[in-house]
């Protein structure tokens, strides 16, 4: 997916997990991190961990 998209899914997303669920967001160029970090935070907390290889990255949220 694309970055928009994952950033007008994010409630639904987020409404799909069950309390404590993991939310893994993967294939994020780095240079896109901090603009998904910055629009999900409403919803969650600073992510869980953020995974990057190369010029990719993977981040994950716990629903809190």
């Amino acid at each position: 997916l694309l970055l928009e998209p994952l950033v007008d899914l994010k409630e639904k997303l987020y409404m799909h997990l069950t309390p404590r669920g993991i939310l893994i967001v993967s294939g994020i160029l780095i240079e896109q991190e901090l603009k998904l970090i910055t629009n999900y935070q409403d919803l969650f907390s600073n992510p869980f961990k953020i995974l990057r290889e190369k010029e990719w990255s993977a981040i994950i949220w716990i629903k809190g």
